[in-house]
């Protein structure tokens, strides 16, 4: 690839290579931008002050530095899953604050008493602050266990975005999953 900071120049040409046909959709015509419209960035105010994270990979140390410069100031994160590093908890952010949860995720009982503690924290912030309940849905991110095969990874990422769907039919509750998957394949 060319560096980050290279121009395309007229007469420049592009060499586009990739796994399938599904992984990019180069177009013939640039979309057209206005580039006069200004973007703005804000925190995540009126938004969920909670995001309960399953499962803990090498790269959940960036994505929590990450949250903590846009996140409001008393966001929560629970990190829940097993063998999860003592330093989650100890690290000292400006905006969030993590708490680790060490239990199987993967086990529907230890995953429906989870899910059914963060719900209550997650309506508590939202009473106290607003002094009622918003229907809000809970927000969920699902990391990979990059320590197995990709396969073995996404069948647990797939297990665990199941087990959540039946779990918020039964209790008629939303959640906002985001998840990670190794494979192209699989996603």
């Amino acid at each position: 690839n060319p560096s980050k900071n290279t121009l395309l120049e007229a007469g420049d040409y592009v060499i586009h290579l990739a796994s399938d046909d599904n992984t990019s959709k180069p177009q013939k015509q640039s979309p057209g931008l206005d580039l006069s419209v200004e973007a703005t960035v804000k925190g995540l105010e009126g938004e969920s002050k909670y995001l309960l994270v399953l499962g803990y990979n090498h790269y959940l140390p960036d994505i929590l530095q990450e949250l903590d410069h846009y996140a409001d100031k008393g966001t929560i994160i629970t990190v829940a899953g097993l063998e999860l590093p003592d330093f989650l908890e100890m690290k000292r952010y400006n905006n969030i604050n993590v708490v680790k949860k060490d239990c199987d995720i993967y086990d529907r009982i230890q995953l429906e008493t989870l899910i059914h503690e963060n719900t209550l924290m997650h309506e508590n912030i939202l009473i106290h602050e607003n002094n009622l309940v918003h229907e809000n849905p809970l927000d969920i991110l699902l990391l990979s266990d990059l320590e197995c095969s990709s396969d073995e990874a996404d069948s647990k990422t797939l297990l665990l975005l199941i087990q959540l769907r039946d779990i918020g039919k039964r209790w008629n509750r939303e959640f906002n999953v985001t998840s990670e998957m190794c494979s192209v394949i699989n996603q």
